[in-house]
């Protein structure tokens, strides 16, 4: 029996579905763009009915700078394009996160005056044309509201705090994220979340919103038109069940049920970038009582069910001490786990980590498994003083999962809950889980690029280094039941720098040259609707990021021929838009030609070549750790020439 069907069998149909036929998007939901274009999505391919569910726990209007945050303005982008559609209804359903909210006083909450605040300030931003042009070709003013628009807040229900994030229409498009579609988005962000073609999860997430999310709301606001001004009016709950029980989700095999393809940003269903998949999309409701909260049970289950030799990987900001007993266990048992971590205060979370580290050792003898912990960093700690920061993040993933070498399906999951206790046993929450064969895409894009980029924290035998952005912190015992000491000295001595002012001159602008050749190979531009469509070539996006981050810090930063080597990569995978030229041969002609001078040195160098770049070359350059063969005399002559011209 697989994982979710085990799953399945301990759990009620009230809190959890399964569909056995899911479609899974290889297209994840990771930071704000992708928030925007998920939700802009989810309305165009809609017949009539899409529900937008999040938490928000401050407003989306920049009243200072006169906008409203991206996610929203990409939501009413979309509503202005189907305003005049009378069928279509947007149910906008937002919860308040604290126990101070709860359902008497979400009446003022609601605030209907609000939301034709934000309306009116979508409109102004689209007049001034004060919207991000990269991410929106263009933009409607919305005056002329005919379909239904219907705000809605829910308050806590007997004081447990309410996350619900999610997109759900009645053409069975759906999507989970970890975080909220409503906040303005802090700097750096980055979130996690997947999306789905199940009629099956679609209907069962909207009997979540009806019997349970709608209890704890007392009032709607319904918002349109009239004579041109905009305004609102106070309706019954009931009256959006009784719309919500008529939809009956549809798809068929060749999705041709979806309308406004071609308006769409990012899921365009004609791309058919997906795959069939099991899922299964679970609910930890209020009422349930703590030692049976249904994600609790899924995560239980998937360390239950790993075995000595499989990785277990966890990303998130938030650490209790259920999480803790699970991953003493799992490592005792022979697995390795992979804890990827969001730290916000760097000294105090570092040190806090460091010693519950330690203590899933101190009872045990000996360990089967392994452990590592990586940390990303928020934009405040690692823009603060330190010169050596390569990446910025304010991270609010929520990713968990399983891979088995003896099982042919891996696990991973999505969505709201956090391994912090409160979520374990009080909140509700909501998360896909994806049992399949390959999850490689899934988790490429929501856990190893993330890893791949994080601050290393390696653990072996109680002896572990931390390397932060600011500090070092060392944990040293002789033994497990010895003592622990921590030691903070700066990053930044002078042991630790060693490149020169000169040399880190000559990596910047050799990073300036790569920043104009990923230009240069985009076939179409880094920021153009059919480049964002394309899954792989967004891997040149984000190398365009880390190198624009690198140049503001340079000291400390991987060198220019780190991302070369990324970037031959990329290239020897991919095709032109166009189908008539491979990137690999556009690359190659453009480092041969004469505007990136530094680069082909650069290349030369490494690879011991006296003639022009060519495609086994790229092939070379592309292979991590492969050696060049062995000089004759005249080519080290050579190669000393090139070596001696490029120092100073």
């Amino acid at each position: 029996m697989s994982y979710l069907q085990n799953l399945r069998s301990k759990l009620d149909n009230y809190i959890a579905e399964y569909d056995d036929n899911t479609l899974v998007w290889d297209q994840t939901i990771s930071n704000e763009v992708e928030h925007c274009y998920l939700v802009h999505d989810s309305i165009m391919l809609a017949s009539r009915y899409t529900i937008i569910s999040s938490c928000r726990n401050k407003s989306p209007v920049d009243k200072d700078n006169g906008t409203i945050s991206c996610t929203i303005f990409a939501m009413l982008r979309a509503l202005a394009q189907r305003q005049t559609d009378n069928k279509f209804n947007l149910f906008l359903l937002s919860s308040k996160p604290s126990s101070e909210i709860n359902s008497a006083k979400a009446n003022e909450e609601t605030s209907q005056h609000n939301w034709v605040e934000i309306v009116e300030t979508y409109n102004d931003q689209v007049h001034t044309g004060k919207y991000d042009k990269n991410l929106f070709p263009n933009a409607h003013t919305i005056e002329n509201i005919k379909c239904g628009l219907f705000i809605m807040t829910a308050g806590c229900i007997n004081n447990t705090p309410q996350y619900n994030n999610y997109c759900i229409n009645d053409n069975s498009f759906s999507a989970a994220t970890s975080s909220s579609l409503f906040n303005t988005s802090p700097k750096y962000f980055h979130g996690a979340g997947v999306a789905l073609i199940s009629p099956k999860l679609t209907r069962f997430m909207m009997r979540h919103c009806m019997f349970n999310q709608l209890d704890s709301v007392p009032q709607v606001a319904k918002v349109y038109s009239n004579e041109k001004m905009l305004v609102s009016e106070i309706i019954s709950a009931n009256i959006i069940i009784g719309k919500l029980k008529s939809i009956r989700p549809k798809c068929n095999k060749k999705l041709s049920h979806f309308p406004n393809t071609k308006e769409c940003l990012l899921f365009d269903p004609e791309y058919k970038d997906f795959h069939h998949e099991q899922a299964m999309w679970i609910n930890n409701l209020d009422n349930t009582p703590a030692p049976l909260k249904p994600v609790h049970c899924a995560l239980e289950e998937m360390f239950e069910q790993a075995a000595a030799g499989d990785t277990i990987f966890l990303r998130n900001g938030k650490w209790g001490k259920t999480i803790e007993k699970y991953i003493f266990n799992a490592v005792i048992k022979g697995c390795n786990v992979k804890i990827l971590k969001s730290v916000r205060n760097e000294k105090a979370e570092t040190v806090r980590m460091s010693k519950k580290i330690c203590s899933l050792y101190k009872d045990a003898d000996e360990l089967q498994g392994s452990f590592e912990i990586r940390f990303l960093f928020s934009s405040k700690v690692a823009g603060s003083t330190s010169q050596a920061t390569n990446f910025q993040f304010s991270d609010y993933g929520n990713v968990y999962g399983l891979i088995s070498k003896r099982n042919a399906k891996s696990i991973i999951m999505t969505g709201t809950h956090n391994l912090g206790d409160q979520s374990f046993f009080n909140n509700h929450e909501n998360m896909i889980i994806v049992e399949s064969s390959n999850i490689n895409d899934l988790y490429q894009n929501l856990f190893e690029d993330f890893w791949s980029m994080a601050e290393a924290f390696n653990t072996e035998k109680i002896q572990t280094t931390v390397n932060t952005p600011l500090n070092t912190v060392h944990i040293a015992s002789k033994s497990i039941h010895d003592s622990i000491s921590f030691k903070l000295p700066s990053v930044l001595s002078q042991d630790c720098i060693k490149l020169t002012k000169i040399k880190v001159a000559i990596d910047c602008s050799n990073k300036k040259e790569l920043l104009t050749l990923i230009n240069k190979i985009s076939p179409t531009g880094i920021y153009s609707i059919a480049f964002r469509k394309n899954r792989k070539l967004k891997a040149l996006a984000v190398i365009r990021q880390q190198i624009e981050n690198d140049l503001k810090n340079p000291l400390g930063s991987p060198n220019a021929y780190h991302y070369l080597k990324k970037i031959a990569q990329i290239a020897l995978v991919l095709k032109g838009l166009d189908n008539k030229a491979r990137i690999a041969n556009k690359t190659i002609a453009l480092l041969n030609s004469k505007n990136f001078p530094g680069l082909k040195r650069l290349i030369n160098e490494k690879l011991c070549l006296f003639d022009s770049i060519k495609y086994k070359n790229l092939l070379e350059l592309a292979s991590i750790g492969k050696i060049p063969k062995r000089l004759d005399h005249k080519q080290e002559k050579q190669a000393q020439k090139i070596k001696q011209s490029t120092n100073i």
